[in-house]
């Protein structure tokens, strides 16, 4: 593949056929199998998980080069953050082609082989939604955010393999679980204030951590919640019918006292770890501001603490006023500016702080 050599316009797709010579190699297929499992990452996340195999300029001048060659789009309603001085990094998803790809590479040219590294689908979004509301995306690219520190962090480390959602399913939770629509979303009752309520827990996302330097068993689990820092975290008359969050640590915690976990997924145990932000700190440009700094200011600082603090008086509720290490809690800026998460402090439940591979 060739660096293009004229300017491209930064939305519109031009099309493979006006590009100059377009060669699907093991980078290109890398690329397509990150955005594929993150569903949305931006340029910058995806720069960083390859920068192992290549320089930045090679990922990015190939991202550039499969948007228009239609493997991948470049998400339309991030240009609410591209009207003001910066540049921000452009956020991408999975094109059209890119599904053909995945199920007819023989028509690409490209080993079946090499394809097998893309998540085998499918990817509904791609061919049914393509829209992608601004909530959405800003809630999906603080998941990524989040599980791409974590896999970069466990490359480092070298002794911890980060074990994705994507190994669950395949290979990991009992096979009646693996055949269901929606595998980690199940069913709960909660007693509370006086009456049985029944609902769902669906976290945003499913993981383990391995740790190859010990014996079995040497994986612990975990279920991710993202906090936008907008959602309520005790609704007024304490409810469980409002959505609250409150009303998820409840669940994970019935989920716990019931041992679900083990019944529907194999595991002995498992934390939940709630990364709390603001609407304002969820901008890519304020993000790659933090990164940079390499530091969170004080004001930030004091924020994060007063939200985490109303979170850890929610599970206490539920809990009934002890506090559990089944919750651990940080907040996005922590993450985005530590030197290793697998190193830094979480807030435990019980107001200890620990590490996620304590």
């Amino acid at each position: 593949m060739e660096k293009a050599t004229k300017r491209l316009p930064q939305y519109r797709q031009v099309g493979h056929s006006t590009l100059p010579r377009f060669v699907l190699t093991d980078r290109e297929i890398a690329i397509l199998a990150t955005i594929a499992e993150y569903r949305i990452a931006d340029s910058d996340h995806i720069a960083t998980l390859l920068a192992h195999r290549w320089s930045e300029a090679t990922t990015r001048r190939r991202l550039q080069l499969l948007h228009h060659a239609r493997f991948i789009r470049r998400v339309a309603s991030q240009i609410k953050y591209r009207t003001t001085p910066g540049s921000p990094p452009m956020a991408y998803q999975l094109d059209v082609r890119a599904v053909e790809l995945r199920k007819y590479p023989g028509r690409f040219g490209v080993p079946g082989e090499l394809v097998e590294l893309m998540p085998p689908g499918p990817y509904p979004w791609v061919t049914k939604s393509p829209n992608v509301a601004v909530d959405f995306l800003e809630h999906t690219l603080f998941t990524t955010d989040i599980m791409a520190t974590l896999e970069i962090a466990c490359r480092a480390a070298g002794n911890v393999r980060l074990i994705k959602e994507r190994e669950l399913v395949e290979s990991i939770i009992p096979e009646a679980t693996r055949a269901q629509a929606k595998p980690f979303r199940w069913p709960v009752t909660v007693r509370w204030q006086g009456s049985s309520v029944r609902s769902y827990v669906e976290p945003d996302q499913a993981f383990g951590l391995e740790f190859t330097d010990e014996p079995p068993p040497n994986r612990a689990w975990f279920f991710l919640e993202t906090d936008t820092g907008t959602e309520t975290v005790v609704p007024e008359s304490q409810t469980l019918k409002r959505s609250s969050f409150l009303q998820k640590a409840a669940r994970y915690y019935g989920t716990w006292q019931q041992k679900l976990h083990t019944e529907r997924f194999g595991f002995r145990n498992f934390r939940v770890l709630t990364v709390t932000t603001t609407p304002t700190l969820l901008q890519p440009r304020v993000k790659k501001e933090l990164r940079r700094e390499g530091q969170v200011d004080a004001k930030t600082r004091s924020k994060m603490e007063r939200r985490i603090g109303l979170l850890l008086e929610a599970q206490k509720l539920v809990t009934e006023g002890r506090g559990s290490g089944l919750f651990l809690f940080t907040d996005l800026p922590s993450l985005l500016v530590a030197d290793d998460v697998l190193s830094m402090p979480w807030m435990s439940g019980t107001g200890k702080t620990v590490r996620l591979t304590d």
